[in-house]
């Protein structure tokens, strides 16, 4: 432990007589250190960490391929490989929206999913941060809608939200 503690007393006293030196080092490892640093936590939250859904792990995408593009699938097609799937623990259809939200105090564009029913259980989703309900169709938002400018007034609570000029009650 004494020769440890005597070598490290005279790294630093070497770099200390060699500022210069140490001060370029640093810099060194700092421009390596930094970059690498962020590169690696973007590739993690990108690429490596779990997407935020139970059983993520379980997740699948199917689609149709034409001529080498992935296609929208007719739903005959869909509806046959849903029937027919054992494989799966379900198969949903679902496909991304943008909507024009507005209410007294003006617009809002939002996007959003259509899907197939079941799908939100089918994923063990369990609760929402709240719902938007109509006649014939719920909305599900997330927390950061429901603390916007819109969903706060007292429009979207009497249920007199406009969703692409059509009202949604």
């Amino acid at each position: 432990m004494t020769n440890l503690l005597r070598d490290f007393r005279f790294a630093f006293r070497l770099l200390w007589q060699n500022r210069s030196f140490t001060a370029i080092a640093v810099l060194a490892l700092a421009l390596g250190v930094g970059p690498n640093t962020a590169i690696f936590s973007v590739l993690y939250a990108t690429l490596y960490a779990p997407m935020p859904y139970p059983k993520s792990d379980q997740l699948v995408m199917i689609w149709s391929k034409l001529q080498g593009n992935r296609n929208a699938i007719a739903a005959g097609d869909f509806l046959d490989w849903q029937k027919q799937s054992t494989s799966f623990q379900g198969v949903w259809a679902w496909s991304g929206f943008d909507a024009n939200l507005g209410g007294p105090e003006g617009p809002e564009q939002v996007s959003g999913t259509q899907s197939t029913p079941g799908q939100l259980t089918g994923w063990e989703f369990r609760r929402y941060s709240g719902a938007i309900s109509g006649r014939r169709r719920t909305s599900p938002a997330r927390t950061t809608w429901w603390s916007s400018p819109i969903a706060c007034g007292s429009a979207v609570s009497a249920a007199s939200a406009i969703s692409s000029a059509r009202p949604f009650a």
